[in-house]
């Protein structure tokens, strides 16, 4: 019924070749395996994808008010050297200062984060226009 077919086993067979589903008990063991080997490499692909975009939206983040912070330096509202304070607010996202520019009435800030396999980067440009 439904496909499975019994095996009668007699003297001459060993009882290990014999199943009442007439499966080889190892080739389910390696389906299960080889299954659970996909699943794993997928995990592992979204996941390292999800840190991959977790990083750059982080990195952006950092960048936009590192460029901030110092076009606010710049104009006096807040104490400090420009690009310092600029460089202090990508440290705590442990990003790395790549430029920063003042360009007319405003600030230019880009960044870096490297990660095992990539380096992401992003720039910001805050201040009067």
């Amino acid at each position: 019924m439904f496909g499975v077919r019994k095996v009668c086993c007699d003297k001459n067979h060993l009882s290990s070749l014999c199943s009442s589903s007439g499966l080889d008990g190892g080739a389910i063991t390696a389906f299960v395996a080889f299954g659970m080997a996909i699943l794993t490499v997928g995990v592992v692909a979204i996941s390292g994808g999800l840190v991959q975009l977790v990083s750059s939206e982080k990195l952006v983040s950092a960048v936009d008010l590192a460029a901030l912070s110092a076009a606010d330096t710049q104009r006096g509202l807040v104490s400090g050297v420009v690009c310092e304070n600029a460089e202090s607010i990508l440290e705590t996202v442990d990003a790395v200062m790549t430029t920063c520019r003042i360009v007319g009435d405003g600030v230019m800030v880009s960044g870096q984060i490297r990660l095992p396999h990539m380096t992401l980067e992003a720039s910001a440009i805050a201040g009067e226009k």
